[in-house]
């Protein structure tokens, strides 16, 4: 399974001495089928290897957990450090009109989590973090390496694009057999029947799917020699170094290239814009090791650690009553705690759907006798 987070219960308890769980060690969390393990106090933090058949949690640029991942999936999410903040809830009465009787104690969580920090509607961007900084930002050499990276990926894919485009074409080639009329007999040979429009509209079709596998064909025969201009660009360079202003237009020129050039085959693998990119760079320094969480300009770590601490949409949660979305995870657990809510948050490759939400559920016999195999796990969706 994808694991999704580990939360230390002597954290937990810190925050909230109250709560029906115990102080020590910590729950692991995982996703897909769902799990939740109890790791004991004192075990080895030492992250452990993953096995070789694990699920791969999602592809740059590309699907959560991916079917056919490519060499370059990544096996885990991106790491974020979590804090616990117990929420203070005003008493408050549910209206006998509502139909949601949960509605007036959302809408004290959602003022108690405003006292606290900064609610945001919007997803991260290179764009929001040039006008904080006053000005254009750098760019990195690592978008560059992410690039090369990305169009290695969007040729591991390029046979599926071909392949959903071929019934297409099949189909239009039989709709030209079956609409073009066979020559009649007539007392002078063979007559050539008349084409109607619909054969017209037909052939028109055919040939503008034939010219569009041509040209998929004429990309795919020189996409291998753009991957290789590409990844020399970007070879031996440290990847939290300022490109110079040369190589940042040659990278742009290269970039705007490839769009054009081999548009069908990296129109869903690679970014749309270079600011695109340096979204990635940003959120890659934000998430990543010591050197990268240090190349960040400190304006924007300032900026990210006052205004998108939060995701866009609720907010990830233990026990309390979590976001409805469909009404159906809730129905299914009524008499059940919510051990945890997972929402969608860009800052860490958490793309769940249209918005989507994990939710963990036990039972209250299960909680108190400790049986963490007995928690589910639901996922809905707008």
């Amino acid at each position: 399974m994808v694991f999704a987070g580990q939360f230390a219960l002597a954290d937990v308890a810190a925050a909230n001495p109250n709560l029906p769980l115990p102080s020590d060690g910590a729950l692991a969390f995982f996703l897909e089928n769902g799990a939740v393990v109890h790791v004991p106090a004192g075990a080895d933090p030492t992250p452990t290897p993953f096995p070789a058949d694990a699920t791969p949690a999602f592809e740059p640029c590309g699907d959560l957990f991916p079917q056919n991942p490519s060499p370059w999936v990544r096996k885990v999410f991106p790491y974020w450090p979590v804090e616990f903040t117990t929420l203070a809830i005003r008493n408050s009465e549910p209206d006998a009109e509502e139909d949601d009787p949960g509605e007036a104690t959302r809408a004290a969580m959602a003022e108690a989590v405003a006292a606290h920090f900064e609610r945001r509607q919007f997803f991260f961007t290179a764009k929001q973090a040039s006008e904080t900084v006053g000005g254009p930002l750098p760019l990195w050499w690592h978008s560059a390496q992410a690039y090369a990276e990305q169009l290695k990926i969007a040729r591991f894919h390029a046979a599926d694009v071909e392949r959903a485009r071929r019934p297409y074409l099949e189909k239009a080639r039989a709709e030209v057999d079956r609409l073009t009329p066979k020559p009649r007999l007539s007392v002078f040979g063979k007559k050539p029947a008349v084409p109607d429009e619909t054969l017209v509209r037909a052939q028109k079709e055919l040939e503008q799917r034939e010219a569009q596998a041509a040209d998929y064909q004429r990309q795919v025969s020189t996409f291998g020699a753009f991957i290789a201009e590409a990844e020399a660009f970007a070879a031996d360079k440290d990847p939290w170094t300022h490109m110079s202003p040369a190589a940042t237009d040659r990278f742009k020129e290269l970039f705007n290239r490839g769009r054009k050039t081999f548009e069908d085959i990296v129109r869903y693998r690679t970014p749309r814009s270079v600011d695109d990119i340096t979204t990635d760079t940003l959120l890659t320094m934000a998430t990543g090791d010591r050197a990268a969480y240090n190349a960040m300009p400190p304006p924007i770590r300032d900026l990210i650690n006052s205004r998108y601490r939060l995701p866009t949409q609720s907010w990830h949660q233990m026990l309390g009553l979590g976001v409805d979305i469909q009404g159906n995870a809730s129905a299914q657990n009524e008499g059940n705690h919510l051990l945890l809510q997972l929402v969608y948050d860009d800052m860490i490759q958490w793309r769940f759907g249209d918005m989507g939400a994990y939710q963990f559920w036990i039972s209250p016999a299960d909680l108190a006798a400790r049986n963490w195999g007995g928690a589910r796990l639901t996922f809905e969706c707008h």
